[in-house]
This record gives C-alpha cells, structure tokens and sequence, in this order.
C-alpha cells in the first residue's frame, strides 16, 4: 500500500450540496457516482473541508428531512478535514483563521510561511467524522492540513 500525504479539498457549499443531493436520493441518476465520490478522494488522497459555513447553509433548506439526511450523510463520512481554534468546542469558520492568522502576527511571525505554520497549529483539524452533537462540542487533536 502507497502512503500519500493527505491534501485537503474545500468544496463550495453549493458542491456539499449537490453531492449530498446526489448521494442521498435513491432515483438519482448520480446517485452511485455521488456516493463513490468520498472514497475516489480518499483514494487519490484528498480529504474534504467541512466548516461551520458550509454547515449552516447545507441546513438552510425548505425541508427539515432533507436537512437531517443531510448531516446524516456528513456524520457517515469516515474522515472530513475541519477547522477551529484551539479550546473552542464548534466547527470553526473563517473568522477562526483570521484569529488564528493576528495571534500568529502578535506572536512574531512576519512571513507568510511563519504564518501558515502558526496558523496550522490554532485551527486545523483532520479527524473521523463524529455525530454532529460531538462535532460541534467535542474536541479535536490532530494537525490536518498539508
């Protein structure tokens, strides 16, 4: 087995969307090709993006069902890349990195790779997908971006 090192893929909430669209209604014509989608990244070792954005508009449809498939799918995923600082206990959103990226300022940093570095550290997170209750409390350990 070849060991590849992991980027991440940040989809665009109307790319989540569609996919999970896809994925989760039985009759689709895409339907298999969105659910081998996850795994054909995997494969070419890509992990997706999931932020908080992303989340609250997946949950802002007409149908509640849809929305509860919705994350039913997300928590299914076996691995999803996500952000927050660190000591939060909620999915992490761009205002997170522009936290983490003044912190990394104050702290010394002048180049853009210092930053980056700095920047690493406070927010990213690349962890198996846990039910959305832990997801938004729960804590996450592992440096996930590359």
């Amino acid at each position: 087995m070849m060991l590849l090192k992991a980027a991440i893929v940040a989809p665009d909430t109307s790319h989540w969307a569609n996919w999970i669209d896809a994925a989760i209604t039985p009759a689709s014509p895409k339907g298999q090709i969105a659910r081998d989608l996850y795994q054909r990244l995997l494969d070419q070792g890509r992990i997706p993006f999931l932020s908080w954005h992303h989340l609250e508009e997946l949950l802002v449809v007409d149908d509640p069902a849809n929305a509860r498939a919705r994350v039913a799918y997300l928590q299914s995923l076996p691995l999803l890349a996500w952000m927050r600082m660190s000591g939060e206990r909620i999915l992490g959103g761009i205002v997170d990195i522009l936290a983490a990226e003044a912190i990394a300022y104050d702290s010394g940093c002048r180049t853009m790779a210092e930053c980056e570095t700095t920047c690493d550290r406070f927010c990213w997170r690349q962890e198996p997908a846990l039910p959305l209750s832990e997801r938004t409390a729960g804590s996450g350990t592992s440096r996930g971006r590359s």
